[in-house]
């Protein structure tokens, strides 16, 4: 008998309140809708997790994850990562999850918010959708950049606003 579930995979926040408006809204909406899928949580950054770890609160690594949902008897798995680009977080996560290849039937992993060139096209538009600047005000959209490669998406982002005539934002 087939076993499905899904892990979220995040960064991970160490305030309770960013982590609920942040990471529990996703998992929320991604339970709603795989309703017959075991919901997994695992977050990739190994200081947030230690910090969190000495304030007696246990949130799981990927590997810790995977081994419960081995151990859970799951057949096939759904991960999604709430990263926002594919940078050196989202690569460890991606060869962690290649050591349990062979332990379930399938494992299908999503990609991060800003992956291609339509990605930023299409949260270009949605936040447009949602922000109606003024002439004389600006948008600032700040990530906290990586030595990765993946880091010229931000530079990719700033210049479609350009490209698209929106001079009063900046990434």
């Amino acid at each position: 008998m087939e076993k499905k579930a899904i892990l979220v995979v995040s960064f991970g926040t160490s305030y309770d309140e960013t982590r609920e408006k942040t990471i529990d809204k996703i998992e929320e909406s991604l339970q709603k809708a795989y309703p017959d899928y075991k919901l997994y949580r695992a977050w990739t950054s190994k200081m947030i997790i230690r910090k969190l770890r000495k304030n007696g609160v246990h949130v799981n690594t990927v590997k810790e994850a995977m081994d419960e949902i081995v151990k859970d008897g799951v057949t096939d798995l759904l991960v999604q990562p709430t990263h926002i680009l594919n940078g050196v977080e989202n690569d460890i996560m991606l060869s962690e999850l290649s050591e349990y290849k062979d332990k379930l039937k399938s494992i299908k992993v999503g990609y991060p918010l800003l992956t291609s060139t339509d990605d930023i096209m299409e949260l270009i538009k949605i936040i447009k959708a949602e922000i109606d600047l003024k002439e004389d005000e600006a948008l600032v959209l700040m990530g906290h950049g990586t030595t990765h490669y993946s880091n010229a998406v931000y530079a990719a982002m700033d210049y479609s606003f350009k490209d698209l005539g929106y001079d009063n934002v900046f990434v």
